[in-house]
């Protein structure tokens, strides 16, 4: 539920960057913009600013930008006629016209630019993402879909994996030789969640790998991050967004 609210804001927001690309480049241009609307149907709400209306209409999937003349047939005031976007020369129409899908690219490379800040770039050595015992997915029912033992056990996404029956796993290795020759037993997993230390204990699961039957908990890792400076994510995310 959360998920696709989140979803559904995100579309909103790119919707409203794409018409206010074209509402900024009418405006720049000399162009009378009327209306600037998110939805479709009648006026729930609205307010005026100046010579523009502003507000909300209950069907959400669209906005529109209202900027008159846009045909040759709409009638308008003969003293707004020079305002009118038929009135415009080629190079400014076209301004209008692409401006909406310029705003979304450049809400795309801000996107890449704040994950890039954010959350850092992944480490690679010989062409390998350096890999952690921290969690970066959990499988939630193995191939005969029964449960793993890490959906039994609770992990979850960013909890870090620090031992195996009291054995430190520094690194994702260590875990994965730790658990290989377990498969069938009760296990005391601890794990760091947060500022919280846990042990959880339970039965690993089983799998076959090459004919030979070994432990399987259930998680993915999540790679090792390196954090950016502002210049380095400037360049990350283009190179992102040019990729």
């Amino acid at each position: 539920m959360a998920g696709g609210f989140v979803v559904f804001i995100a579309l909103v927001l790119f919707i409203v960057a794409h018409e206010a690309g074209h509402y900024f480049a009418a405006k720049a241009t000399g162009m009378k913009v009327t209306e600037f609307f998110l939805g479709f149907g009648p006026r729930i709400w609205s307010f005026k600013r100046g010579e523009t209306e502003y507000g909300i209409k209950p069907i959400p999937f669209g906005a529109y930008v209202k900027v008159i003349g846009m045909s040759s047939i709409d009638e308008v005031d003969p003293e707004d006629e020079h305002r009118t976007y038929r009135s415009k020369p080629f190079w400014a129409k076209s301004l209008v016209v692409l401006s909406g899908i310029a705003a979304n690219f450049l809400i795309a490379y801000l996107i890449f630019f704040g994950l890039a800040l954010t959350q850092g770039q992944p480490v690679v050595v010989d062409g390998q993402l350096v890999e952690t015992t921290t969690i970066g997915s959990v499988v939630i029912e193995d191939e005969n879909g029964d449960p793993t033992t890490a959906a039994e056990l609770g992990l979850e996404p960013s909890d870090t994996i620090i031992a195996i029956d009291g054995r430190s796993t520094p690194e994702w290795e260590d875990l994965v030789g730790a658990l290989e020759s377990r498969a069938g037993d009760v296990i005391d997993v601890t794990v760091q969640r947060g500022s919280e230390e846990l042990v959880l204990s339970g039965e690993l699961g089983t799998r076959v790998v090459e004919g030979q039957v070994r432990g399987f908990l259930g998680i993915s890792p999540a790679p090792l991050t390196e954090q950016l400076s502002v210049t380095e994510a400037v360049a990350d995310a283009g190179s992102q967004f040019v990729e």
